[in-house]
């Protein structure tokens, strides 16, 4: 997985190097990414936009701007149970 500034998130298959077999577009510069436990859920964070995506599915499921400012680190709380966002606007969610 891979998240990059050209606005993208990748997911690759390490038996095809030279290509990624999956893609979406965030919209924006993409700060961080977050697998999140089940394995078929994937958080991505740029701009003031986390959005979670299906894996399995290939389509987004949600949008959720919980920040003022660009959202810079994602993470899972210690149970595994929250996703945890930290922004410019010095505030962790």
């Amino acid at each position: 997985m891979s998240g990059s500034y050209d606005h993208t998130v990748k997911l690759w298959d390490r038996r095809q190097a030279h290509s990624a077999t999956t893609s979406f577009d965030h919209g924006c510069p993409v700060e961080a990414i977050c697998l999140l436990p089940n394995g078929s859920l994937l958080a991505s964070a740029g701009g003031h936009e986390i959005r979670i995506w299906d894996l399995l599915a290939g389509k987004l499921l949600t949008i959720m701007s919980p920040h003022n400012k660009t959202i810079t680190s994602l993470g899972l709380a210690s149970n595994g149970t929250r996703l945890v966002s930290a922004s410019l606007d010095r505030q962790v969610i």
